[in-house]
């Protein structure tokens, strides 16, 4: 069975997007956000210690972070690729690209497409280059 529904699958069909409760327990989304502070040497209620946190991409292996790739999350993501049950598997470092707010207007990145060579693991939803527009 499972964890979405038809209409969420129609909705992610359609739309690009779907917003799905529950696939990671709040207590494990707590424990996260705390172990990404720590890891940042930031504190969440103090902007200006975010101002010395370059924007960058980065990888921990702390097993907080980790823990968010439960096996409802990972059923949802295969839904979503069109992949077989037991496809995804939790990564053994979590991904994290680290960007905070600035003064001044925010501005677009340029448009890219990440990273989304199968045999290195790595997908993209819905499967690559199946639409024919380019969101940004």
């Amino acid at each position: 069975m499972s964890v979405l529904t038809l209409v969420q699958e129609n909705h992610y069909t359609h739309r690009g997007y779907v917003l799905v409760s529950g696939l990671i327990p709040a207590e494990v989304a707590e424990d996260a956000e705390k172990a990404i502070w720590r890891h940042l040497n930031a504190d969440p209620q103090d902007p200006a210690s975010w101002e010395t946190i370059k924007p960058a991409h980065a990888a921990y292996e702390d097993p907080a972070l980790l823990a968010c790739y439960t096996p409802e999350l990972l059923s949802a993501a295969e839904r979503l690729a069109g992949e077989s049950p037991g496809t995804f598997h939790a990564p053994s470092r979590a991904y994290a690209i680290n960007v905070f707010p600035k003064p001044g207007e925010w501005k677009w990145p340029h448009a890219h497409i990440d990273h989304a060579i199968k045999e290195h693991g790595h997908k993209v939803f819905p499967a690559r280059f199946a639409s024919p527009e380019w969101p940004f």
